[in-house]
């Protein structure tokens, strides 16, 4: 048991970072979004339609908050990734120290 609870605390500060990544990604597209509206807003307010800076900077704002996003994701997928791999070696020295455990006990009865 404490060997998983070992486990689990191994890359605590890393995902810490990774999702704390991911929420300044999240505020960053939410500001976006309000900088879009707005753009909208004074459009139907002027009643006609044209884009002008605050909807290009409410885009392309949008579009890096997006990628800080995905930055955080990713170093949570990795740290998903390596905790599955520890897990199946923990499996796979399980399954051949089983296996050779059987291998010695039949060779004894020989």
């Amino acid at each position: 048991m404490e060997n998983k609870e070992q486990n689990e605390q191994r890359f605590l500060t890393l995902l810490s970072v990774g999702k704390t990544i991911s929420t300044i990604g999240w505020i960053i597209v939410l500001v976006a979004a309000l900088i879009i509206f707005s753009s909208f807003k004074s459009c139907i307010d002027n009643r006609h339609f044209d884009f002008n800076g605050e909807f290009i900077w409410g885009f392309l704002i949008a579009t890096i908050g997006y990628f800080i996003v995905a930055q955080g994701q990713i170093i949570s997928c990795f740290v998903s990734i390596e905790n599955n791999t520890y897990k199946i070696s923990e499996l796979m020295a399980n399954l051949i120290d089983e296996i050779s455990g059987k291998e010695n006990n039949r060779l004894h009865k020989i």
